[in-house]
């Protein structure tokens, strides 16, 4: 019983994973440390081979509009990479584009549903940016009752523009309204801004009559030991200050006042 050795030559790129030896009948014959011993019959010897599996980095770069990572991260051969793994952050007034992905030999790679599969080369990654477009911020010619003023005549969208509704006398703000042009869909607006959408927008305002403010008089009660009080005439609103004039007798002093 005859032991025999086997060896291989891998092509490049591969690597021996073992052999598989059958006798006539197809039963497998034990192999070890790539040796069998020969069994009385013909054999049939099957070398696999498997693709070496290696790392290679990726890198990132921009060409301005933004930040990308700073340091490299690896991924296998004929990995799928997900591009979401990787944060791209615009610069204020810039807006993210997207990736563009080449090998090492700077040859673009095929991008399918934001992922790529990495290739036997060091790949780099480029975001892409640009600045955002400026819409404009239109105010409503018809408006009665008062004014409206806005602190940017164009904005970004994203920015916070305010609105400024200033009632004439006698009324007062009603209701703010934003209406984006695009899609006639009105623009929330909390307290007096609003956020810009991707479109130029309309700002209105509607003003009403202004409630009247409650108003009272001051009476006078009951005034004991000698002199007078004088009151305002006429009616005062809430929060209105109230002047007293006080006049004592010759020979008296204010003792106290009281007021319900």
């Amino acid at each position: 019983n005859e032991i025999v050795g086997l060896g291989a030559s891998p092509k490049t790129g591969y690597h021996l994973a073992g052999f598989s030896v059958k006798d006539a009948n197809d039963r497998d014959v034990p192999v070890n440390n790539n040796e069998f011993t020969m069994p009385n019959s013909d054999v049939t010897v099957t070398a696999s081979f498997t693709p070496i599996i290696t790392s290679y980095k990726i890198s990132f770069f921009t060409t301005g509009g933004g930040t990308v990572p700073s340091e490299p991260v690896e991924a296998k051969a004929g990995e799928t990479v997900d591009l979401s793994r990787f944060t791209a952050t615009p610069s204020a007034g810039y807006e993210f584009v997207g990736w563009k992905v080449f090998d090492g030999s700077y040859n673009e790679i095929s991008v399918t549903n934001n992922t790529f599969t990495m290739p036997s080369s060091n790949v780099t990654l480029r975001a892409d940016f640009k600045e955002k477009q400026s819409y404009a911020v239109a105010v409503d010619t018809s408006i009665t009752n008062g004014t409206v003023k806005v602190d940017k005549s164009s904005a970004k969208a994203g920015d916070t523009v305010k609105v400024t509704a200033t009632p004439n006398q006698g009324f007062e703000v009603d209701k703010i309204t934003v209406t984006n042009d695009k899609t006639h869909e009105t623009v929330p607006v909390t307290g007096n801004t609003f956020t810009m959408p991707d479109a130029d927008v309309t700002v209105t305002a509607t003003f009403k009559q202004a409630t009247p403010a409650a108003t009272y008089s001051v009476g006078l009660g009951e005034i004991t030991g000698g002199g007078e009080i004088v009151v305002p005439q006429g009616k005062l609103a809430v929060g209105a200050t109230v002047k007293l004039e006080i006049r004592p007798d010759q020979g008296k002093v204010l003792k106290e006042i009281v007021v319900t």
